[in-house]
């Protein structure tokens, strides 16, 4: 697609089929792309902030939450000793 050209809309296709509801579907994805993302790592001296049964030795992220100004925000647990870094490369696409 170059510049000029515009991604699909949802009105441009009969409703309710799937090219409508995969447009959709592109335009609420790039919403959520485009929007400001804040991640707060959390380690308190040894304290477990993860889901019960989750390895404390490994990261853990939490889903993000919509504020009211659009932005995204999500907690995130980090091991004791493990850099930022390292977490997110664990975390693979989890972390995205």
């Amino acid at each position: 697609m170059n510049r000029k050209e515009q991604p699909p809309k949802p009105s441009d296709f009969p409703i309710g089929s799937a090219e409508s509801r995969a447009a959709a579907r592109m335009l609420l994805r790039q919403r959520h792309d485009s929007a400001e993302r804040m991640t707060y790592w959390i380690n308190i001296g040894g304290l477990n902030m993860t889901p019960e049964g989750h390895d404390p030795a490994k990261p853990y992220t939490a889903g993000w939450f919509k504020m009211k100004d659009g932005s995204l925000w999500r907690s995130s647990y980090l091991p004791p000793g493990m850099s930022t870094d390292v977490a997110e490369r664990l975390l693979g696409e989890d972390y995205t």
